[in-house]
């Protein structure tokens, strides 16, 4: 019993440690194979700011399982983004949204770094 719960858990454990919010230098990378089929990658042009989400938002949830305060990423136009399938065999959905919510482990981090990266930090709405 406890080989077949492993088995069946790793898998799913381990897409959690594949979970990343990358600045770059030409913009922003959110990596996340649990809620996202393809890689997400804004343009610093694209993005219009970065700030902890507020309860009323209307972005799309990409937080999935985690816990913890989310990071609102708003872009001046609607980004294609493909959510991963519910279900093995399903087709990915892709929604088109100019806001997306992420949790990364260390918000004020991440938005001190994207401060440090000259993006616009705070909303601009």
């Amino acid at each position: 019993v406890f080989a077949f719960i492993t088995a069946a858990a790793v898998p799913r454990w381990h897409l959690l440690s594949q979970r990343w919010l990358v600045m770059v230098p030409a913009g922003l990378v959110v990596v996340d194979r649990l809620m996202l089929a393809e890689t997400i990658m804004y343009k610093r042009s694209q993005i219009r700011s970065l700030a902890l989400a507020d309860s009323t938002t209307t972005a799309v949830d990409l937080t999935g399982p985690a816990a913890g305060h989310a990071i609102e990423i708003d872009s001046h136009e609607p980004l294609i983004v493909i959510a991963a399938p519910k279900r093995r065999g399903s087709a990915p959905t892709p929604l088109s949204t100019p806001a997306i919510l992420v949790a990364p482990s260390r918000p004020g981090a991440a938005l001190e770094r994207a401060r440090r990266q000259r993006l616009s930090v705070g909303s601009q709405r």
